[in-house]
C-alpha cells in the first residue's frame, strides 16, 4: 500500500470497515435487494472451503456464485410460501480484524 499516503490508507481502512458493517446489517435486517445492490454486475460471492484456498477453481468451495444466482437465492428467501423459511432464516455476523492488504492510488 505504499502508493497511498498514511491518511489515505487510514481513510480506506475505515471505508472498508464501514462497508462490511453495512453488508452485515443489510443481511441481518433481511434487506436482500439492497444487499444485492452492493455487488457490481460481474461480482462474485465466494466462500472458500479449504484454509488458504487461493481461488475457487482448483478446490471445492462452500459457495461460489454470480450476482444472478445470488439474486435468485435472495428472492427465494423473501418468498412467504417457502416452507424452509418458516421461521425465517436468521443471521449473525462478527466483523473483526479487518485488514486492507494492498491498494493503489487509483
Amino acid at each position: 500500500m505504499s502508493a497511498l499516503s498514511p491518511s489515505a490508507r487510514w481513510a480506506l481502512q475505515l471505508d472498508v470497515q464501514q462497508f462490511l458493517y453495512l453488508e452485515a446489517r443489510l443481511l441481518d435486517e433481511r434487506c436482500f435487494d439492497e444487499w444485492i445492490g452492493l455487488f457490481t454486475p460481474d461480482g462474485e460471492y465466494w466462500v472458500p472451503m479449504a484454509w488458504e484456498q487461493p481461488n475457487p477453481h482448483e478446490h471445492i468451495s462452500l459457495l461460489y456464485e454470480s450476482v444472478e444466482v445470488l439474486a435468485v437465492r435472495m428472492r427465494r428467501l423473501k418468498e412467504l410460501a417457502a416452507l424452509s423459511q418458516r421461521p425465517f432464516s436468521r443471521t449473525c455476523h462478527q466483523v473483526g480484524n479487518v485488514i486492507v492488504e494492498s491498494a493503489d492510488a487509483d
